[in-house]
């Protein structure tokens, strides 16, 4: 049998087609995620049933769809929309204004796929290391690696001093918690908040979501994680950031591309070190 070589674009395409079959998520989601119409991810659905994986190479290797935005398209769009005159201009009307001023055809659902990283979240089942890898993973994949991260001081981001321990010793210790290690070999730094005044926009938005995001899921009848986060992505969001997002000025995006040569797998997963000993064996412990 043939082996069929996918690109990692085309990987990623099968990710999330297999996440929309699979129940994870919307096919709406999946078709933004691929910057695809819904009606050609349905499309590749039917056609997995038969093809398989290779959906993706047949289906989009070679014969870009019409329906999918040249890079180009997308990076003027969003250089217009950090300009100062346009920060208050949601999907709709910036959709409309940019086809009048400036000739850049782009539907408004298009956009509001493009503006939903300005804020961006998930529902998990607790707050634990894994978890916080899980979404760190699926933000690289949308935005690639940040310059830093902004957290408090949760020992799952910080490993207190041990008794005794000044800073300066504990600085040259060097110890890390697994998201410590895991964003030192992605190449992101780390910022702990040092005062309650720190995080205080983050607390005003948490009170603001548990206030509104609450009584939205009532609403909608969500009482399943996935569904929950479905509706973050396809309804909450989008009317978060239309309300409240602003662009930075006069700042370019700092993100940077998560490069072949970085193991995204490896990396976000546990790290331990063990010494050999004389007999050839290491000691291990697991959680029961």
């Amino acid at each position: 049998m043939e082996r069929i070589a996918m690109s990692q674009e085309e990987r990623d395409d099968l990710d999330w087609l297999k996440r929309a079959k699979e129940g994870g998520i919307s096919q709406r989601e999946a078709a933004r995620k691929m910057m695809v119409s819904d009606r050609w991810v349905r499309t590749l659905l039917k056609r997995m049933r038969k093809q398989g994986d290779a959906v993706v190479v047949h289906g989009l290797r070679g014969r870009p769809s019409n329906r999918k935005l040249p890079a180009k398209t997308r990076k003027q769009a969003l250089a217009i929309l950090e300009q100062p005159d346009w920060h208050d201009f949601g999907p709709t009307f910036a959709a409309q204004q940019l086809a009048k001023r400036h000739q850049i055809q782009v539907g408004k659902e298009t956009l509001r796929g493009w503006m939903i990283g300005w804020s961006w979240g998930r529902f998990v089942e607790r707050d634990a290391t894994s978890f916080n890898m899980a979404v760190l993973w699926e933000y690289l994949d949308k935005n690639g690696r940040m310059v830093d991260v902004y957290t408090d001081r949760d020992s799952m981001f910080a490993v207190p001093p041990r008794p005794g321990e000044s800073h300066d010793q504990q600085r040259e210790a060097d110890r890390l918690t697994q998201l410590g290690r895991a964003l030192r070999e992605l190449g992101i730094g780390s910022i702990l908040a040092l005062s309650p005044q720190a995080k205080g926009r983050v607390e005003r938005s948490f009170r603001t979501a548990q206030d509104r995001l609450v009584k939205q899921l009532r609403l909608a009848k969500i009482a399943t994680l996935p569904a929950a986060n479905a509706f973050l992505e396809n309804e909450y969001w989008p009317e978060w950031n239309e309300c409240f997002a602003r662009p930075v000025q006069d700042f370019p995006n700092q993100h940077r591309a998560v490069t072949e040569t970085l193991d995204v797998a490896a990396i976000l997963s546990h790290v331990e070190e063990r010494v050999i000993a004389n007999d050839y064996t290491f000691s291990c412990w697991t959680e029961r």
